[in-house]
């Protein structure tokens, strides 16, 4: 089965809650904006089990 047909089944429309035909889910991201709106870190990864490590946060601050 399909995980989108998994997804319909217990009442999740990934298309309609996306607006549009994609079945993507949210992926985790991690940003340091400074006080003037400049993005400082960005830090977004497609596999969910990937994190920012902390060392890198801290090295960002």
């Amino acid at each position: 089965m399909l995980i989108s047909a998994v997804h319909l089944k217990i009442g999740v429309d990934l298309a309609k809650r996306n607006g549009d035909a994609s079945h993507d889910l949210p992926r985790p991201a991690t940003y340091i904006i400074e006080q003037d709106g400049t993005i400082k870190l960005s830090y977004v990864q497609a596999d969910d089990k990937m994190r920012l490590p902390v060392k890198g946060l801290l090295a960002a601050l």
